[in-house]
This record gives C-alpha cells, sequence and structure tokens, in this order.
C-alpha cells in the first residue's frame, strides 16, 4: 500500500522543517506502507490513500482535495471536530493520535468512519521523522494541554494532557544533537 501525507493550510508552507511533526510521528510509526509526506497537493498521486491533516483553518484545501481525487482520503487533525465534514466523501475521520489509527487503517481493521485509537504510553512512541531542518529543531514533550481555555479546542480534541516522561525527553534531545549537531535551540 502506498499512501501520501499532506498538511492542509498555510501552516505548512511557513514552516522551515521537512515535516510537520504530527506526520513525523505517522512516518516513524506506522509500518506495513510506503508512506510519503508531500509538500505540493499536485503530488497528491499514485496511491492507494491519501492521508490529510488539518487544522480549521485547512479545511477548505482539505475538501477541495478530496473533490479532485478518486483516491480514498484519510483526515485527522482538529479539523474532525466540526460535525459538518461528515457530510463529505471522506473514508477515514481520525480524531485524536493518528499512529494506532492509521496502523489500523493500514492493516485493515479499521471500519470507515471515525476511528480514535488513542495512545495510553506516549513514551511508546518513536521519535518523529523530521527530516531536513534548519537551525531550530522541533520537539513535542506532551499532547493536549492542560489548561480548558473556552476559545481553544485543544481539550475537546485530546480529551485530557499526556506529558511524556522526563527521560523521553532526555533522550530525545540527546538523539536530536547527534543528528542535528548544527542546530543552534531546540
Amino acid at each position: 500500500m502506498k499512501i501520501k501525507l499532506y498538511m492542509c493550510g498555510q501552516e505548512y508552507n511557513r514552516m522551515k522543517s521537512e515535516y510537520p511533526l504530527g506526520l513525523g510521528y505517522l512516518l516513524s510509526n506506522c509500518s506495513g506502507a510506503k508512506i510519503q509526506v508531500v509538500r505540493h497537493i499536485k503530488d497528491i498521486t499514485d496511491c492507494d490513500l491519501v492521508g490529510l491533516s488539518s487544522l480549521a483553518s485547512g479545511i477548505r484545501e482539505a475538501v477541495k482535495i478530496l473533490k479532485h481525487t478518486n483516491i480514498p482520503v484519510v483526515i485527522g487533525g482538529q479539523s474532525v471536530l466540526w460535525q459538518g465534514l461528515s457530510k463529505y466523501g471522506f473514508k477515514y475521520f481520525v480524531h485524536g493520535d493518528g499512529e494506532l489509527a492509521l496502523q489500523s487503517i493500514i492493516d485493515g481493521t479499521a471500519q470507515p468512519g471515525y476511528v480514535t485509537i488513542p495512545v495510553n504510553n506516549i513514551d511508546s512512541l518513536e521519535f518523529p521523522e523530521r527530516g531536513r531542518c534548519g537551525k531550530t529543531v522541533p520537539i513535542i514533550t506532551s499532547r493536549g494541554c492542560p489548561f480548558r481555555c473556552r476559545f481553544c479546542s485543544s481539550h475537546v480534541y485530546w480529551n485530557k494532557v499526556r506529558f511524556h516522561s522526563a527521560e523521553y525527553v532526555i533522550q530525545e534531545v540527546e538523539y536530536l544533537l547527534t543528528q542535528y549537531p548544527k542546530m543552534t535551540t531546540l
């Protein structure tokens, strides 16, 4: 199976790293398929499944991609909180953690529709693939947010905050120092 992953919205175009970290986690933690991150819509061809990551700001682009392809499309990211998205023809909607959900799609055990499979211990995840990075290298030390701001959907999407252990973070920093020796800050 060949999968092309794409980050919808302008956020990706401003990034200095090769992959958004969310897609990098999918690259590192899913197996049994040839997975590629693409930076341009025109590259979403010649695959068996399209995986889109989208915040609310990328919904219009995600729907445009869906309407212009015959390839099955899975969408994840906070855009799936919008109930209206279900009226479009996305095959899968991944809510929350994507690693086990995408793996179940690859394995053929996921049913079309909403797929929610939480990663109970986020320290069990492999470090995300980052590809090329500039002088700074991104790192994520938690998923979710400890606050419940009225204007933010993070607490609805993630349900609760989960932190990587200090040991995991230290191991990742040490790994990054060997992989990206020219970086100036984390």
